[in-house]
């Protein structure tokens, strides 16, 4: 996806007050989904007159309205997890952010390490990988009734520590009522993925 230009003109700034606001320092970007365009970042905010930095962020932007509504619906689910408790597997976010000067909504969350498919392009998962991805769906499945709707390599990263984690919600679904086959296409997706 390639940025494009803001539709609104920039109107006048407030001011605010160090305590706030933040300020987020964006690299290049380093993905482009199917929602966005996704940049590292680090931020920068004051607390009781003491500035605070927290590096190892990820600033997912959408642009058009209806990137910008799947992005709503992306951060609902994370919403869901946090709010029954589901933390597993997950990365932390900290908001959805609308500039209403240009329009642009911003998803902020920490980042969670290189995607599958850069880390282990063709090669083969070893069982104990195959295990750890595995048990990380079933959690997701079992543990916050979520139906993932797009598992491939893109959408798990695994941090230095080995942790993977599942990311772009925008397809996903909070099941309420499941039946044995509620889950079968993620699972599907999944084995197609990891097992030769």
């Amino acid at each position: 996806m390639k940025d494009r230009p803001f539709s609104q003109t920039v109107k006048g700034r407030k001011k605010y007050n160090p305590s706030e606001y933040f300020t987020l320092t964006l690299s290049e970007p380093f993905a482009n989904g199917a929602i966005g365009t996704v940049h590292r970042a680090s931020a920068q905010f004051e607390v009781d007159s003491i500035t605070v930095e927290y590096h190892e962020l990820v600033v997912k932007f959408a642009f058009q309205g209806e990137h910008q509504e799947e992005l709503r619906r992306e951060y609902k689910i994370y919403q869901h997890m946090a709010k029954i408790g589901y933390t597993a597997n997950i990365l932390r976010v900290h908001g959805l952010f609308q500039d209403f000067e240009t329009g642009l909504l911003a998803m902020v969350m920490d980042y969670g390490g290189l995607t599958l498919g850069t880390t282990k392009g063709n090669q083969p998962f070893t069982e104990k990988g195959q295990k750890v991805l595995w048990d990380a769906l079933q959690d997701l499945h079992s543990d916050a009734n979520v139906l993932h709707g797009d598992i491939k390599a893109n959408n798990i990263v695994v941090d230095s520590s080995g942790n993977v984690y599942f990311i772009d919600f925008h397809r996903a679904r909070v099941l309420v009522d499941t039946h044995p086959d509620s889950f079968e296409y993620d699972c599907d997706a999944l084995v197609e993925m990891v097992f030769p």
